[in-house]
């Protein structure tokens, strides 16, 4: 709901058709052939309902893993939401980029490759933590997170090699 929202605040005019999948949430938890397939069928039954001019995937999970089906079964643009690993590359002063993403991010061949193609001259630290979208789920909501939920992860992120 974040990217919908921050859309309508730049051009509140847009028409904008939101899709949730929270069937399987988290996605995360999912497997990776399962969730393409699901993605792929989800979005081009919606594309031929509602025939939007871009589709955006406003989640890190299911853009480093459907963006490639997605992009070869419809023919208009698909914008995925990814790590900001080619960003880093460009401003990081020290060339060690940390990324805290979901388990599931922090595994995907997809952010491995943004890291080779974009910052390969960075040294990349991940970490995966099983529990943040369930942290990001509530803090979109205005729930009050655990402050040691936040820094657990941040510190098993901070706490390998380069991560001081």
């Amino acid at each position: 709901m974040g990217v919908v929202q921050a859309l309508q605040s730049l051009k509140p005019e847009l028409v904008i058709d939101y899709l949730a999948d929270t069937a399987l949430y988290p996605y995360g938890e999912q497997p990776d052939d399962l969730l393409i397939e699901r993605i792929v069928r989800l979005i081009k039954t919606a594309h031929l309902m509602l025939q939007p001019d871009i589709v955006i995937i406003a989640c890190n999970t299911a853009s480093t893993i459907a963006l490639p089906a997605l992009r070869a079964a419809l023919p208009i643009p698909i914008i995925g939401c990814v790590p900001p690993i080619r960003w880093a590359g460009r401003v990081s002063k020290t060339r060690i980029i940390g990324l805290l993403s979901t388990s599931a991010t922090a595994r995907r061949p997809y952010v491995h490759q943004l890291h080779a193609d974009f910052a390969a001259d960075c040294q990349l630290i991940i970490h995966g933590a099983r529990q943040l979208a369930d942290l990001a789920e509530q803090a979109f909501l205005g729930k009050e997170l655990p402050p040691e939920a936040l820094e657990a992860e941040i510190t098993a992120l901070l706490s390998q090699p380069g991560g001081e």
